[in-house]
């Protein structure tokens, strides 16, 4: 089963944020006659909206059969669910704040190395994912 992540209040504010500063900076660049600030100011809008885009459609967390799969944009990780040590709702906007809400899971679990480690997820359904996630852990 799939669950996809859900965008909060901070994602639609820095967005609108970052737009308002690029349009900004193009429009000045062209009043003070710049054009590499244009160029330089149109490149990073369209940078912002390709790091958008990939966060936004590539983002989602895969019930596999002996492991939880994590994928944001480009990054990647499987969490075997006999790894997972506990689940717990926590409110935080340190981690990631652009791209989430400020309601997250955390998830704590033994990486590779035998040491404890955390991953902030912010799946759509919280309470159905909980729920997936607790009957997929061996008691």
């Amino acid at each position: 089963m799939i669950f996809k992540s859900k965008t909060g209040l901070t994602f639609t504010i820095s967005f609108i944020v970052w737009c308002i500063l690029t349009v900004g900076l193009i429009v000045g660049s062209f009043v003070v006659s710049n054009v590499w600030l244009a160029i330089v100011a149109g490149l990073l809008l369209l940078f912002f909206f390709y790091f958008i885009k990939l966060m936004r459609t590539k983002t989602f967390y895969e019930f596999a059969e002996s492991y939880l799969f994590i994928k944001s944009g480009r990054y990647e990780q499987k969490i075997a669910y006999i790894d997972i040590i506990g689940v717990s709702r926590i409110k935080s906007m340190l981690m990631v704040p652009t791209t989430s809400s400020f309601m997250r899971l955390q998830i704590k679990h033994k990486n590779q190395r035998g040491m404890e480690d955390v991953v902030h997820l912010s799946p759509v359904n919280e309470n159905e994912f909980i729920s997936l996630l607790e009957s997929k852990r061996p008691a």
